[in-house]
């Protein structure tokens, strides 16, 4: 039996609201304590916590977060003290099983065309690594859990899956059904029922359903919102949707060609065109049609004796003859010509017109809905970041940056963002159809730069004009900490005495402050944060120390 099934689920649900208000990965990280640490620590933090929420009820900033602790203090005591190593696990297993959809969605994207090579099995298991997962997991994950068999004695190897993927002849799976249309439905169709089961999926409760639900509709919308690929998807969906005749073993003949007779024509005496015929044509004149008391007349010359007496009709019967015309040739009356000319020309500029006029109109309601339409992002991020990520992607780095339409509008997106000693940022965003999201994100530390070197450990060398260009490129964010203090009470120069242990990575990783020259408390964890932001080049050896003497000009960010 699976931890979860041992925990009760809303308090889990609980503690994940808890844990985004706090931007912490777990309880554990939130108390700073670890599964090792001894009871009567566990309490003392506990108390220290809740006397912080008590006092922190009225500051907007933490007062989400401090509610939420005062009301839940008796959950979070029992989640600490008596179930500690239960809810590791429970941690451990849900971490495993989002690491796992993970692996599942690069799977997919890997084996598009339903075949595996070594190499792309390989690239599977680096990426299980890559998770935290050994190579086993991913071998039971694939085997059992997708239902994936492998030949490992060929090569390429065909893959079968009990949930089929994307082949050349066989779909995935019945978009048309997730979104619950009709595979006849137009694309305005499509994107209402996209938005719609969106909306659906946001009122489940259950976190892991809604999750598959949006991959789900994700995948149809993918393969069904562009006509390009609807048209791929749906030549395939025919395909696998036809019946077949192979298991009855029937074959189809085409049926037999119906002949239609052929006609001598030039084998009758007396056809123009046949040999010895007649060579001179009669010159075309009205004619006129009169009663025959004749008998029948005979067979039309070249198409066989086709017509005989018996079979004609008990009516009266006429001959065509030529008649004579009467008086002269009637006058010619250019109304004749000019008009219908000029309705001809009138209707086809007015049909020219018209297919203007509906091609106008349609690209402007398509601007104006794409107008409506467009998202942006504007990210405000300090210290700058290395990297940030959407949904998995690498959209830049630095410290302000501007994304124009990061996802589909009304669509749940991920942002990540890393910096290298600094805990990382992720935060689900939705934003609606034309409007603009904004985040000031302020990058927390991941230790507490408490490093020092071992005896064991070989030092080496940073030059000091190295070290002051670096700290000069990062003085106006240092001076920017003192913005909260009392500006009557500074001087006008800060000097700080401070004691640095660099890494063998260039990344500050050790720092003391031993003196200053304001009788206020310093602001270390905002100077920590922007001292930890420096990148010193590779050392050769294993640390770096020295001491500075960092003078902070307090109004350097007015300038």
């Amino acid at each position: 039996m699976r931890p979860e099934l041992a925990m009760d689920s809303r308090e889990l649900e609980k503690i994940d609201v808890f844990l985004k208000l706090a931007k912490c990965s777990s309880l554990l990280d939130f108390y700073e304590i670890n599964p090792e640490t001894e009871r009567s620590v566990i309490e003392a933090r506990l108390k220290e916590r809740r006397i912080w929420a008590q006092a922190q009820q009225a500051n907007p900033k933490f007062r989400d977060v401090a509610i939420w602790l005062i009301k839940n203090n008796s959950l979070v005591r029992r989640v600490l003290l008596d179930e500690i190593s239960l809810y590791i696990k429970v941690t451990e297993e849900r971490q495993r099983t989002r690491n796992l959809e993970k692996l599942g969605l690069f799977i997919r994207g890997s084996l598009l065309e339903g075949r595996m090579t070594s190499s792309i099995k390989q690239a599977i298991i680096s990426q299980g690594n890559e998770l935290g997962l050994t190579a086993e997991e991913v071998e039971r994950y694939l085997s059992h859990e997708l239902g994936l068999k492998l030949d490992p004695d060929d090569e390429p190897t065909e893959v079968v899956f009990s949930a089929p993927l994307s082949t050349s002849n066989q779909v995935s799976a019945d978009y048309y059904s997730i979104l619950k249309i009709s595979p006849f439905a137009k694309q305005e169709e499509i994107y209402d029922a996209y938005r719609e089961r969106y909306r659906w999926a946001r009122s489940l409760r259950d976190t892991d359903r809604a999750r598959e639900v949006y991959r789900d509709l994700d995948e149809a919308w993918k393969h069904l919102g562009n006509p390009d690929s609807r048209a791929r998807y749906d030549d395939r969906y025919k395909r696998s949707t036809l019946p077949t005749t192979e298991h009855l073993g029937i074959e189809y003949a085409a049926p037999p060609r119906r002949h239609s007779p052929t006609l001598d024509r030039y084998s009758q005496p007396g056809n123009p065109l046949s040999p010895g015929g007649a060579t001179t044509a009669h010159a075309a004149a009205p004619t006129t049609a009169q009663p025959s008391s004749a008998s029948p007349p005979s067979p039309a010359p070249g198409y066989g004796n086709t017509v005989t007496p018996e079979n004609l009709p008990s009516k009266p019967q006429f001959e065509i003859k030529s008649a004579e015309v009467p008086g002269r040739r009637p006058p010619f009356k250019w109304s004749h010509v000019v008009l219908p000319s000029l309705l001809a020309t009138i209707l086809v500029c007015m049909i020219l017109g018209y297919q203007a006029y509906e091609t106008w109109r349609m690209e402007a309601q398509a601007d104006q809905k794409k107008e409506l339409l467009h998202t942006s992002l504007h990210l405000h991020i300090d210290p700058p970041a290395l990297a940030v990520f959407i949904n998995d992607h690498v959209v830049g780095s630095g410290a302000t940056l501007m994304i124009e339409d990061p996802a589909p509008h009304d669509t749940v997106f991920r942002l990540r963002v890393e910096l290298d000693g600094f805990k990382t940022y992720e935060e689900e965003i939705v934003i609606p159809g034309g409007q603009t999201a904004t985040r000031r994100i302020s990058l927390e530390l991941q230790d507490k730069m408490s490093y020092r070197p071992k005896p064991d450990e070989t030092p080496a060398e940073l030059p000091p004009a190295l070290i002051d260009e670096l700290f000069a490129s990062r003085i106006q964010a240092l001076s920017s900490c003192f913005a909260s203090l009392d500006s009557q009470g500074l001087p006008d120069v800060v000097r700080v005495e401070l004691k640095v242990w660099v890494n063998s990575r260039g990344q500050v990783a050790g720092l003391d402050m031993i003196s200053s020259n304001i009788r206020s408390r310093l602001p270390e964890n905002c100077l920590k944060r922007q001292i930890r932001a420096l990148h010193f080049p590779l050392l050769s050896g294993d640390y770096a120390f020295f001491q500075y003497l960092l003078h902070i000009p307090v109004n350097a960010q007015d300038g």
